[in-house]
């Protein structure tokens, strides 16, 4: 009975921090972002946009923008997000 117990208690703990990341990552507040040693610009997401081509259109990586705003899975942007983009 207690290893069904704990293991609820994991499973409900491991879906609210899920949900938990998600609110944050789409509304902008990830936490992550510039370090203050260097100059970074914000872009708000616009419909049909992918994080490749918002890359591009700053000549930068996509993979950096992704690591630098914490995002997991490069798909995942919204019209409305507010995305750093390194200098």
């Amino acid at each position: 009975m207690e290893t069904k117990a704990l293991l609820c208690v994991m499973l409900i703990s491991s879906l609210i921090m899920s949900c938990y990341c998600a609110c944050r990552h789409r509304h902008g507040t990830s936490g992550a972002g510039s370090s203050g040693q260097t100059q970074a610009t914000k872009y708000t997401v616009e419909e049909k946009d992918t994080l490749f081509k918002i890359a591009k259109k700053f000549g930068k990586d996509w993979r950096d923008i992704a690591r630098i705003n914490g995002l997991t899975n490069p798909d995942r942007i919204y019209p409305g997000d507010e995305l750093t983009i390194p200098s």
